[in-house]
């Protein structure tokens, strides 16, 4: 049975002098294998919230031959974020809950 591992990272104004340590904490995560508990064949997402939730961070399948292109396709995902308005968790929930 597979584990699924979703990062969701909230993407508001108030969280931009997070940024960088946003960015190092997925990324020491997913270096460290979720810190020896991620397996060949788990799922891992990012999504990201303010005002909305954005899901466009494709769904990954773990392995050792995937495991490098996962961390470069995550780190250059986390680079951009805008950190924008408002968070509303609740909008993003139902979402959340059905993943």
């Amino acid at each position: 049975m597979e584990n699924r591992f979703l990062f969701v990272i909230d993407t508001a104004s108030a969280m931009k002098s997070r940024k960088q340590g946003v960015a190092e904490a997925v990324n020491g995560l997913l270096e460290s294998g979720m810190k020896g508990e991620v397996r060949k064949g788990d799922t891992i997402g990012l999504w990201t919230y303010s005002d909305r939730l954005d899901a466009d961070f494709p769904m990954e399948v773990w392995s050792d031959e995937k495991r490098e292109s996962i961390l470069k396709e995550s780190a250059r995902t986390c680079g951009p974020f805008a950190y924008e308005k408002h968070a509303h968790l609740e909008k993003a929930m139902p979402s959340i809950a059905r993943w």
